[in-house]
């Protein structure tokens, strides 16, 4: 592991950072290694970025050294002109006879390897020129053929340094002796013709070489990874019970492994099967077509939430019982033969492994012959993979930017605080599209399958308003019923006539707190059963609304770059990205919305119709009190209603009618 600290590793496979900790590098990226942090990390830098990546994406690099064995001057214009003593660097070996060197003073070109001394090593420093890497050649290089090492030095490259080598004075003149006449004669043009026509049998070799090199390497890595989920699945599951369950989300950390080991399995099977067939029948390129869908599917739950993981990790590691549990069963996989270190380096293992499925596939089609059956279908594979990889991505930008416009600030000051010169002429742009939109009809953009959902949120939104206001209404009536009812029995008693009896009054007075118990009951259950979970249904519709608002705005934005961008027969590169950029954030939330509204449409029209099955019920109970508790009490004879005062009778007959 110490070989890892201190030097410069030379990145072979592109790697997106799927965590905060991870360091994105890019092919040919230069890195240096600060230190190890297991057998399969290392924390690096590159351009004052820091972070860990994994180590079988690099791969070290060094200088390969040497001095001038004899003067040589090249009849090419590409050739070095170099005396003998000259202590050079090869930065790209063309074939076995001939390399790239950069000599001192800032001077390169090709010269014949049987020109060279023996090589030597050097480590890169990334923080020095390349003609400072001269100063620790050794001046004293023994004699011995070059073209004897080569298969033992690095043959990449090194395309930085040659760029940095423009700048350097390239005039400067050398002379030669007699010695170069013959030197020359032997490495004629003739010569160079013949050393090049044996490149492309040793391409092939290479090529072969390497191609069992990447099958061994997607072999044993799909093994290695699809052993860690059988293990992390054994030692995670079943989930924890206890005071530990309610400590976190199990199912939101764990919960989509299950499907990646399903998938890895078959996977794996399917690989290690076809390795087993001869060379000519190795489909490797099926192989990934045919389980591209499934990646697909499998992947994209995990890909979507895996930034709401690491956060969730981070924030769960505070609590010192969780932690513990996590370390506790990081040790108990150690145990079994996984190498992960901690919980995020486990849930950061799937998203690094789906990345490295192009990459390996890419490798692969480059190093099989064209005329190998699975040639094409690699090439399709790689293809459709690499769609996938973007598919995921878009994945995780749109969730993001979802997440972005739903807890916006939407304040008051929080708008004001944002006005500026920009934001402003963002607002004019969408008004002058919005009136170009109401004259020109035209040139609207609209999605049907949008349009129905919204117009189908927006009576879901109106009919819970409507019964929240209908409960209202009836516990009102309610209320006024019985203070109707308080004030005729209040009234009989003031008027005090013999024709009424005293038991009639009594029997008004008792209904009268029968009425203001229903009442009482009635406006409880109204409130408990009905009100509270409207009032709860009502503020998420604030969500759905706001993202339409948002997709509004981006759709005014890339309707009117779309017609700019028509009428332009010449766009300039920044209108093309500006134009780019609406239409992405058109399409991820237009996309998002068709996704999430059918949910929640049917959860909302799911607790609707529950909540009316029990206003009707509540309403019935109401009624059928009110008809057999209240109504007995209210029937005057017909002798007792002619002598009542007209008034009254009418009050009666308006109230209970």
């Amino acid at each position: 592991m110490n070989a890892w600290a201190g030097v410069v590793a030379r990145c072979d496979y592109t790697y997106a950072a799927s965590c905060d900790d991870d360091l994105d590098i890019v092919q040919g990226d230069l890195i240096r290694c600060l230190e190890p942090v297991n057998s399969e990390w290392v924390r690096g830098s590159v351009d004052n970025r820091r972070g860990i990546f994994p180590k079988n994406f690099v791969s070290l690099t060094g200088r390969d050294a040497a001095r001038v064995s004899f003067d040589y001057t090249g009849n090419e214009k590409e050739d070095a002109n170099v005396r003998a003593g000259t202590r050079c660097i090869i930065t790209k070996y063309l074939n076995r006879d001939w390399a790239n060197v950069y000599v001192e003073k800032g001077k390169h070109g090709m010269i014949p390897l049987n020109h060279l001394s023996n090589i030597v090593i050097k480590p890169l420093e990334p923080t020095d020129p390349i003609h400072a890497v001269f100063n620790r050649i050794p001046k004293d290089i023994p004699d011995k053929h070059v073209s004897s090492k080569f298969e033992m030095v690095s043959n990449a490259p090194i395309k930085n340094d040659i760029e940095s080598t423009d700048n350097c004075n390239s005039n400067e003149s050398i002379s030669s002796n007699s010695l170069n006449n013959s030197l020359n004669s032997s490495t004629s043009s003739s010569d160079r013709s013949a050393s090049l026509n044996n490149e492309a049998l040793l391409h092939n070799e290479k090529n072969a070489k390497k191609r069992i090199n990447i099958i061994t390497e997607l072999l044993d890595t799909e093994r290695k990874y699809c052993n860690d989920l059988d293990i992390c699945l054994k030692v995670f599951f079943p989930p924890p019970t206890g005071h530990l369950a309610s400590k976190f989300d199990h199912s939101s950390l764990f919960g989509n492994l299950r499907p990646l080991y399903n998938f890895s399995k078959r996977l794996n099977a399917e690989l290690q099967s076809t390795a087993q067939k001869s060379v000519h029948n190795q489909l490797f390129g099926s192989c990934f077509l045919k389980f591209a869908d499934e990646l697909l599917e499998s992947y994209s739950p995990f890909c979507k939430d895996c930034g709401d993981i690491t956060e969730s990790i981070a924030k769960y590691n505070e609590d010192p019982d969780v932690k513990k549990y996590f370390t506790s069963k990081i040790e108990e996989m150690k145990q079994l033969g996984s190498n992960e270190f901690s919980v995020i380096s486990l849930l950061s293992k799937p998203g690094q492994r789906v990345m490295k499925y192009p990459l390996l596939v890419k490798e692969l089609s480059s190093t099989t012959p064209s005329d190998h059956p699975d040639h094409q279908d690699l090439v399709l594979a790689h293809i459709r993979l690499m769609e996938i990889i973007t598919s995921f991505n878009e994945l995780k930008r749109t969730k993001e930017l979802m997440e972005k416009y739903r807890t916006q600030d939407s304040s008051f000051t929080n708008k004001l605080s944002k006005i500026s010169f920009h934001t402003l002429r963002k607002k004019s742009n969408r008004w002058s599209q919005s009136i170009s939109r109401t004259v020109f009809t035209s040139s609207q953009i609209k999605d049907e399958e949008f349009e129905t959902l919204h117009s189908q949120l927006k009576i879901q939104h109106k009919m819970v308003k409507q019964l929240i206001t209908r409960c209202l209404s009836t516990i009102t009536l309610m209320s006024e019923y019985l203070e109707s009812f308080r004030y005729l029995v209040d009234t009989m008693k003031q008027i005090q006539d013999p024709a009424v009896p005293t038991s009639t009054v009594r029997t008004l007075i008792n209904a009268v707190k029968v009425l203001s118990s229903l009442t009482q009951d009635f406006s409880i259950e109204m409130e408990s059963k009905m009100i509270s979970p409207l009032n709860i249904l009502l503020p998420m519709f604030d969500g759905p609304f706001k993202l339409i608002a948002k997709r509004e705005h981006k759709l005014l934005d890339f309707e009117r770059l779309t017609a700019k961008y028509e009428k332009s027969s010449n766009a300039t590169h920044e209108q093309k990205e500006e134009y780019s950029v609406a239409k992405g954030n058109y399409v991820a939330l237009n996309s998002q919305l068709k996704q999430e509204l059918p949910r929640f449409l049917r959860v909302s029209q799911s607790v609707l119709h529950d909540l009316l099955i029990v206003y009707g019920r509540v309403r019935h109970r109401l009624h059928s009190a009110f008809s057999q508790d209240i109504s007995r009490s209210i029937r005057f004879k017909d002798d007792i209603k002619q002598r009542w005062r007209p008034q009254y009778v009418a009050v009666c007959e308006v109230r209970f009618s």
